[in-house]
């Protein structure tokens, strides 16, 4: 089928006299998601932008919705990009003229085939594009102020983000998971930015987090989580903000850094000049060099300005250790302190599983607001055999409170990284 009798097929479904009708929910997630954010105006940068923020495992369905109205609303290049995206759903190809940059702003944001992959001629085969391994910190195994005080380790915030490989080139930029896919982002100027910073200095290869600013400066690991957020504060239009920060170099000027000590790859990054104007005024405000903490001073000082803010915790990173790709739980190159709470929550039921050797999937738990109940989520870890045994006896007799472990909360209130930790008594307080 062509794609204009796809478009033509499904414009005349939804309209009557000539006007397309859309419906409530769409038209909503058009005002609070596009229109607060500019997308509109856009063309297919805004249904690129639109699909990366919102669109993971988005279904065609969705997409044409979203195409309908944008096409109502008098988007056309915008509703071009979402036909074409709805089009490669529902045929699992590109309609014909897929080569024009329209068509392209929203095909394969995702990718992971090895034919898809990109060769660059100047990086090592370990450092191309959707091949490259992160290192990830494991839970530490001693307590915060043995790497505080220790000389072997250094220290950086914890960013409530996504981990994210940055390839730049002149002309290109990818941007890969550490799941090896690469992604599109939703900021243009972040990816300018970048492609100007290798044109000036050199190709390059960055790791970091990517994440997302509210309107409060707040950390998001999403755009969507962050625009909810932005709602939830009485500020619906205010935009979201993709920022990148860098924790190290892994390649510049022709050298492969993986092999080098890690003080090595961090303080390259912060000798190079990433900005081409001297005056700080004039920086981009969503890109950072990840400040780094050497000496116990610095680190104390690291640790209570995340404690001040209210952040994850830190990672902690050995001086000396190469870059090697996944977690190392032997010799502890890389490992993470956290901040958790613990609630006295009230377990309002459990919800079914089909595994073996377990009772229930998880507990639904929730907190007292005004004499009223509401739910904080589900916790689906912490809980052995005989917790699962105990939970289920304790069910018989109707609601009942718990101990919950929190690494904190989602912009909506829903628990993040919930774990039980034991049954409370009905007047326990923390």
């Amino acid at each position: 089928m062509e794609l204009q009798s796809f478009i033509n097929e499904h414009v005349s479904k939804t309209s009557k006299g000539g006007i397309i009708k859309v419906s409530s929910a769409i038209n909503k997630r058009w005002e609070t998601r596009v229109v607060t954010q500019g997308l509109d105006v856009q063309g297919a940068d805004g249904a690129r932008a639109y699909l990366a923020r919102y669109g993971n495992n988005i279904a065609a369905p969705k997409v044409i919705d979203l195409a309908l109205c944008a096409q109502a609303n008098g988007a056309e290049e915008m509703a071009m990009a979402f036909w074409v995206k709805a089009y490669e759903l529902t045929f699992g190809s590109l309609p014909k003229g897929a080569g024009d940059t329209v068509l392209q702003a929203v095909s394969g944001s995702n990718r992971s085939k090895a034919e898809d992959l990109p060769v660059l001629d100047d990086l090592p085969g370990h450092l191309q594009p959707g091949k490259i391994h992160t290192m990830q910190a494991v839970d530490a195994p001693e307590d915060r102020d043995f790497y505080i005080t220790s000389q072997k380790y250094l220290g950086q915030p914890k960013r409530d983000g996504h981990r994210t490989v940055v390839i730049a080139t002149a002309d290109k930029v990818w941007f890969q998971t550490r799941n090896l896919n690469l992604v599109d982002i939703p900021d243009n100027s972040l990816v300018n930015f970048f492609k100007e910073a290798a044109q000036r200095l050199s190709p390059f290869v960055l790791d970091g987090e990517l994440w997302y600013r509210s309107f409060d400066g707040k950390e998001h690991r999403t755009a969507a989580q962050a625009a909810e957020w932005n709602v939830t504060e009485g500020q619906p239009t205010a935009k979201v903000r993709a920022v990148y920060t860098a924790f190290k170099l892994l390649y510049f000027a022709g050298l492969s850094l993986t092999d080098e000590p890690e003080t090595k790859r961090i303080k390259f990054l912060q000798k190079v000049s990433w900005f081409a104007d001297l005056d700080k005024s004039t920086w981009p405000d969503n890109f950072e060099v990840c400040p780094t903490a050497f000496t116990p001073e610095a680190k104390k000082d690291l640790v209570e300005k995340q404690k001040s803010e209210g952040r994850e915790g830190e990672v902690w990173i050995d001086i000396s250790c190469q870059y090697t790709g996944g977690k190392n739980a032997s010799s502890y190159p890389m490992v993470r302190t956290k901040y958790i709470d613990t609630l006295v929550l009230v377990c309002t039921g459990v919800t079914p599983t089909t595994a073996e050797n377990r009772l229930f999937a998880s507990m639904n738990v929730a907190e007292e607001v005004d004499g009223e109940l509401v739910s904080v989520g589900k916790v689906g870890t912490g809980f052995d055999g005989a917790a699962q045994k105990e939970i289920i006896a304790k069910m018989s007799c109707g609601n009942f409170n718990v101990l919950v472990d929190t690494q904190g909360r989602t912009a909506s209130g829903k628990l993040m990284h919930a774990r039980y930790k034991g049954l409370a008594e009905n007047d326990t307080k923390i």
